[in-house]
């Protein structure tokens, strides 16, 4: 099923949330629908803002794979077509990828002045989308990791994966 070829009306589609929510196989689904360039997050170093900044700002329509960027989305939030598409996922399936991969959160909570916070960083990350950044932003998608389900690159048993595959 195409899912998000509505999306070409925009020419760069940023795709974020916290880690663990499905930015990666979101990110591949819409630039499989759209066919613009598929941009991963390791190709700006997950945190290089300089570089990140060079595919915002390119000619190149793209889906840029950009959860560590998630802080600061709503900077490019007024940008002209362009979209910021957030995953939610349920808390708990977050946690049990969290923990299958055994992913550290302490860089995060830096970004977000949360150290001492004692909730967990995905949910202080979807409060501060859903309370400040959202509203900066001229377009914006949520987009439920169970709604993905129904693309043709879901894949269902992911029990083999590692951190960073979405498909066989």
């Amino acid at each position: 099923m195409v899912m998000f070829q509505h999306l070409k009306t925009y020419s760069k589609i940023l795709v974020t949330g916290p880690q663990r929510s499905g930015t990666t196989i979101c990110s591949h689904m819409i630039a499989h629908d759209t066919g613009f360039q598929h941009v991963d997050e390791i190709d700006f170093h997950v945190r290089d803002r300089a570089t990140f900044d060079t595919f915002i700002y390119s000619k190149e329509p793209s889906v840029i794979h950009c959860p560590a960027m998630a802080y600061i989305i709503h900077e490019y939030g007024s940008i002209d077509n362009l979209l910021v598409v957030w995953l939610i996922r349920p808390l708990n399936e977050i946690k049990a990828s969290q923990k299958r991969i055994g992913w550290g959160e302490i860089k995060e909570r830096i970004n977000y002045k949360a150290l001492e916070d004692k909730r967990h960083i995905a949910q202080i990350k979807r409060q501060w989308w859903q309370d400040k950044q959202r509203l900066l932003c001229d377009n914006w998608l949520e987009v439920q990791y169970r709604s993905l389900q129904q693309h043709e690159l879901w894949i269902e048993d992911r029990s083999g994966f590692d951190a960073r595959q979405w498909q066989r």
